[in-house]
């Protein structure tokens, strides 16, 4: 039994904390005997049966394959996370639900941005009230590019929130709730194209940008070439532009991002999987 989850870019610019979307570039699972280390797979594992009140079966998980990459953005911990609870869930029969994972994984992750789309896929839009889960799902068509820059340098996520401040301007705070809604409309309808006009973000961007070199670079050539927007994925370094064109990557060959490594992904509506 193995399980496929894959990536995650999460805020999509203005959706702070509540909005994330899965990517085509994923991390394979599988149980193998007990190992005394413990990664945050097996502690997620392990939180699922403490959940259920049952004992923990003694198996680790095992990493198969990785393409996800570690403190970047992408949802690499999410990815563990999702991988232990859903290797957990097969093995005791699909006991819980998707929505009863995903508060599991929200307990081990702390917020539900990036495990969120992990599980489901597509487009999620997801909150947590009264320590009950919810969420709403967009499926996104391939038609849709997300242009994925990914510098060879980590922000640690706690890093990341470290510059954020403690208070936001009122008039700020509502562009970001009216971006956030129309991006989430515009998404529904398969309007891609005016996403280029809500993708401003004032409530983290402006603050993270710092610990991204390469931001103002990536945005002004990702301009220049007509993608749609670019934000920076989740708390980062990695950025991710979205365009309409597919031979966008092509036209970046001669640009120099210091080692930047550059992916055409799209998204993944399915979530995690067991193969």
């Amino acid at each position: 039994m193995k399980i496929r989850v894959p990536a995650t870019t999460a805020n999509i610019g203005p959706g702070f904390d509540t909005m994330g979307i899965a990517l085509n570039l994923y991390n394979y699972f599988e149980l193998e005997e007990k190992k005394e280390k413990k990664t945050l797979a097996d502690i997620a594992f392990g939180k699922y049966f403490e959940y259920i009140g049952k004992d923990i079966p003694n198996y680790s998980v095992k990493i198969l394959d990785s393409e996800i990459p570690i403190a970047r953005g992408l949802g690499s911990s999410a990815s563990l996370i999702v991988g232990g609870i859903a290797l957990a869930n097969n093995l005791n029969n699909n006991y819980l639900s998707d929505i009863e994972i995903l508060e599991i994984a929200i307990e081990v992750e702390g917020h539900p941005d990036n495990v969120t789309p992990a599980i489901f896929g597509g487009l999620c839009v997801s909150a947590v009230r009264d320590d009950k889960a919810f969420y709403c799902k967009r499926e996104i068509d391939d038609s849709l590019n997300f242009v994925t820059f990914i510098p060879p340098y980590e922000v640690p996520t706690q890093k990341a929130r470290s510059v954020l401040p403690k208070e936001i301007d009122y008039k700020k705070a509502i562009e970001n709730m009216s971006n956030t809604a129309m991006i989430i409309s515009l998404i529904g309808e398969k309007n891609y194209k005016d996403l280029s006009s809500f993708l401003h973000d004032n409530l983290h961007e402006p603050f993270r940008k710092e610990l991204i070199k390469d931001y103002d670079s990536i945005k002004e050539i990702s301009k220049n070439y007509g993608s749609i927007g670019t934000y920076i994925s989740g708390s980062g370094p990695t950025m991710i532009s979205l365009t309409l064109e597919e031979d966008f990557i092509e036209k970046l060959n001669d640009e120099k991002l210091s080692d930047i490594k550059i992916l055409e992904l799209k998204c993944d509506n399915e979530g995690y999987v067991v193969l």
